[in-house]
């Protein structure tokens, strides 16, 4: 019976060092094993033994409750970590690992670890620590690494659960000095620090993290989720920040002051003063394929970017808020947008997006639709985008671009201040601004420069344009030149609440939902929506979609019927 468990157990976590191992050694609580204490059984392996430890609560003396001792071994429980706990009352370190080649370790709750130094919960250091199946629960440093401290180690994690861990630096996991950090399946919750609730990492760490879940993690400064820092270079894919907070400093979900690349990552209802999904400075960074959903900030309520070289793809910010900047906040920076969507967001200044001083900028094939600058802050410039520079010190190139539905005290569909913009391309429809005379469409200030070519403005209320422009031809400006969008609500699809919006007006003459323009709303335009049902109103929706549906439902999708 005892060698069906050691069997299955082997089995289950795929420890490769079974064909190689000399010895396996039992631990057990009740006398059954060849030792009492897993410190026991450790003192007597060897290189390439196995440590095999019985259900059950087990506590140490001394500075930790088990020490590796510098030996290549498995660590593993018999039954997982719902069963088998590493209990250091709050007195002492969980394990530690120092210059160890290889060492597995599985299936252990590691709880309660305080240390006045680094790692909590574990140390490893010089190491190479494959962490799998555990549970980190309520760890503590007063320095550094919570639950985890991770110096010049290549580590893989994968599996496992951080969370009520605390320090001043990662609050889970800090990393540095060159270690690889490869975390997958993880999920980060209710960690809190001053930097990096849930990850801290520094000094050139490379790794991935995949697949992993970043919950109502807290950081007082920066980084709620993470925080990534001195040339910290990693890949974070498919991972999700809900509701983390840096409510006094940067970065919401994620804070990066150093160079990474984000794809397929969904932001939602995360919270910061500046950044609330994320902030970056000093950094070069591409995202791709990721949501920006209900995030919140005073500058920035999905993203905010200063002194960096950002290239965003292929990505939604949609219902995001912020005093400046509601989508996204620019200042200083080389920033690329390509088919990506600002759909409903708000703040005083820039509702889809704020692009500040010495920025270059290029828009490519992006939909600003439906997005607020409100009044509420003496601003309300820039419904849809708001460049706000001073001596030209900006420029700015539109292509391939929608501004539709955007409202704004002025400049409802583009606000442009003492920069260089070149609009080619786009189309800029319906857009309203509050004022008697103020530019529903586009509003030139101080001497803008701005060049317009095959361009649609159109339908913009009370004006199109107020300001001068350069006009290079081909362009449409006035009223009655767009046809109404059976995307009424302007959210980007055409779908239930668009065909709602039609039978409210039932009717009457409103030009907005009378979509074939005859003088009424009727039948006719019922039988538009219904044709054009589900149809994105996106540019460049129909391909990323594809790439999202791969996966299935969308995050942000989910997790709003989840709602």
């Amino acid at each position: 019976m005892k060698s069906l468990i050691i069997s299955s157990v082997l089995s289950t976590f795929a420890i490769t060092t079974v064909a190689s191992a000399q010895t396996t050694y039992t631990v057990a609580l009740n006398g059954s094993g060849d030792f009492f204490t897993i410190q026991g059984a450790v003192d007597a392996a060897t290189d390439g033994d196995t440590v095999l430890v019985m259900p059950g609560t087990y506590y140490g003396l001394g500075d930790e409750v088990v020490d590796i001792n510098g030996k290549n071994i498995s660590l593993i429980s018999s039954a997982g970590h719902a069963f088998t706990f590493i209990d250091a009352e709050n007195s002492r370190r969980g394990i530690t690992c120092v210059n160890n080649n290889s060492v597995v370790i599985a299936g252990f709750t590691i709880r309660n670890g305080y240390v006045t130094n680094n790692g909590g919960g574990m140390l490893c250091q010089n190491s190479s620590p494959e962490i799998r199946h555990c549970d980190f629960y309520q760890n503590t440093s007063e320095d550094r690494g919570g639950a985890l401290e991770l110096h010049a180690s290549q580590s893989y994690i994968h599996d496992c659960s951080f969370s009520f861990s605390n320090a001043q630096r990662g609050g889970a996991i800090h990393a540095f000095n060159s270690s690889v950090l490869d975390i997958e399946d993880c999920v980060f919750s209710l960690n809190a620090a001053e930097l990096g609730g849930g990850i801290y990492t520094s000094g050139g760490i490379d790794g991935d993290v995949v697949n992993c879940e970043f919950q109502l993690n807290q950081a007082s400064a920066a980084g709620g989720g993470m925080y990534m820092v001195d040339t910290s270079d990693p890949s974070i894919s498919n991972c999700e920040f809900y509701y983390n907070m840096a409510p006094n400093g940067d970065g919401g979900g994620i804070c990066t002051l150093g160079d990474s690349a984000i794809e397929e990552c969904t932001f939602e209802s995360n919270f910061a003063y500046k950044g609330g999904g994320m902030y970056m400075a000093t950094s070069t960074t591409t995202i791709v394929l990721c949501e920006f959903f209900e995030n919140e900030a005073e500058w920035g309520g999905g993203l905010y970017c200063v002194s960096s070289n950002l290239s965003i793809e292929e990505s939604n910010f949609n219902e995001n808020s912020a005093r400046i900047g509601g989508g996204l906040y620019c200042s200083g920076a080389i920033l690329t947008l390509d088919s990506c969507d600002f759909n409903l967001n708000t703040s005083s200044n820039g509702g889809g997006a704020f692009v500040g001083s010495s920025c270059v900028v290029e828009i490519i094939n992006c939909n600003f639709i439906s997005n607020v600058a409100s009044n509420t802050n003496g601003f309300g410039h820039g419904g849809g985008l708001s460049v706000f520079s001073s001596n030209f010190s900006s420029s700015i190139l539109l292509t391939d671009t929608l501004f539709e539905n955007n409202l704004a005290f002025s400049g409802a569909g583009l606000f442009l201040y003492f920069c260089g913009v070149e609009i080619a391309n786009c189309t800029i429809i319906n857009n309203h601004v509050q004022l008697n005379n103020g530019a529903g469409g586009i509003r030139c200030d101080y001497s803008t420069t701005t060049e317009l070519a095959n361009t649609i403005v159109c339908d913009n209320t009370p004006n199109q344009i107020i300001g001068s422009i350069i006009d290079s031809g081909g362009n449409t400006i006035g009223t009655g030149c767009s046809e109404p969008s059976s995307d009424v609500d302007g959210d980007g699809d055409v779908d239930v609440s668009d065909l709602l919006a039609v039978i409210v007006k039932w009717g009457t003459d409103d030009p907005h939902v009378d979509l074939d323009a005859d003088g009424v709303v009727y039948v006719s335009d019922v039988l538009i929506v219904v044709s054009e049902w589900s149809h994105s109103k996106k540019n460049k929706t129909k391909e990323s979609k594809k790439k999202r549906d791969t996966k299935g439902t969308s995050k942000v999708e989910s997790s709003k019927r989840q709602k």
